[in-house]
């Protein structure tokens, strides 16, 4: 659980402070009466019981999954609501004591089923190196009865979202989140089907806003690429950080704001601006250009995307990787999307 009066680590000028919880192998605990769990999960019916149990608990807890494909055949609507701190972590060599490689994950397929989580209070949800395919969504979403309190993080990292209604849905009033180095591509199922759609809300319990941050990432052959909803904010609040970012070959919309955002050296065609969606004075160097993007969205010789990101959104940037595990800049300056293109 995280504090925002005290922060650990800092993503781009103060804007978005986070703290992720440091899991120790198999079981962690303060007392013989509680512990944290860890999970290792190597088939279908056993990440349906990971889930279930790890919702249902109120300590701090880690699923790890192997490498491969898993078949989702169940929807989970997190019923329970997630209590204590919960990280979903793929890529993993079976016994999930390691990861060999820096370019292993986990792809979770479905056949329109949904997935739903639930984070209450300031518990922490961490999702990592997980592509899902299929689903109808994947939507995060907090409680807004919950009382004034702490904030907790939702961080999604080097994970992809496909082929759905919604690849990714987060609406959010006692936690702050922050997605990086991520895909989200062919979600077109429906004429407004969106890679990513991202709602924040102004608490008046607590006085704050959740705060948000979408970095490095690639939305592409989606309905709309981004949609920042109508949310709510604060006087005071910042707007939601958008940066290193590529929005490219969407059907309807790259990026669509119902409300202010600061766009920062994104790469995209299109965009729309609806009710009070405007840019932020603080908004820069972005550019309105075709992507070139191949296949594996990896950016091709001439792509304006290549060295003209800001590398300051990543605190130690040499040792952050990008979606596929690359080094995530490889000639001085880093590059837009979730993608690294070596050039």
């Amino acid at each position: 659980m995280r504090h925002r009066t005290s922060p650990q680590t800092t993503v781009g000028a103060a804007r978005l402070t986070w703290k992720r919880s440091v899991l120790g192998l198999l079981v962690l605990g303060l007392s013989s009466v509680s512990q944290a769990a860890q999970f290792c999960v190597s088939s279908d019916t056993g990440l349906y019981s990971a889930l279930l149990t790890a919702s249902a608990s109120t300590e701090d807890d880690e699923i790890r999954l192997v490498k491969g494909s898993f078949n989702v055949n169940f929807d989970f609507g997190s019923s329970g609501k997630i209590t204590g701190d919960l990280a979903l972590r793929g890529g993993y060599d079976a016994g999930c004591a390691t990861r060999s490689t820096a370019a292993a994950m986990t792809r979770l397929n479905a056949q329109g089923q949904g997935f739903r989580l639930f984070p209450r209070q300031a518990s922490d949800l961490t999702i990592e190196r997980i592509d899902f395919d299929g689903f109808s969504s994947i939507k995060i979403v907090d409680n807004v009865a919950e009382p004034a309190g702490p904030y907790g993080l939702v961080l999604v990292s080097r994970s992809a979202f496909r082929n759905a209604q919604m690849g990714l849905g987060v609406s959010l009033l006692r936690h702050d989140v922050h997605i990086e180095n991520s895909l989200f591509v062919n979600n077109q199922t429906l004429p407004t089907s969106r890679g990513l759609l991202l709602e924040t809300f102004h608490n008046p319990g607590t006085g704050q806003t959740s705060i948000a941050s979408v970095v490095n990432c690639t939305l592409r052959n989606n309905s709309v690429g981004l949609t920042l909803g109508e949310g709510t904010t604060g006087a005071a609040s910042p707007p939601t950080l958008i940066a290193n970012t590529i929005a490219s070959e969407n059907s309807q919309t790259d990026i669509e704001l119902f409300q202010p955002a600061e766009l920062r050296y994104n790469l995209y065609s299109t965009l729309a601006l609806h009710q009070t969606g405007s840019l932020a004075a603080a908004s820069t160097n972005n550019l309105r250009s075709p992507a070139l993007l191949d296949p594996s969205h990896r950016p091709l010789p001439g792509s304006r995307a290549i060295n003209s990101g800001e590398n300051s959104y990543f605190p130690t940037p040499l040792k952050v990787r990008d979606y596929y595990g690359n080094a995530r800049i490889a000639n001085v300056v880093i590059d837009r999307g979730a993608v690294e293109s070596n050039l």
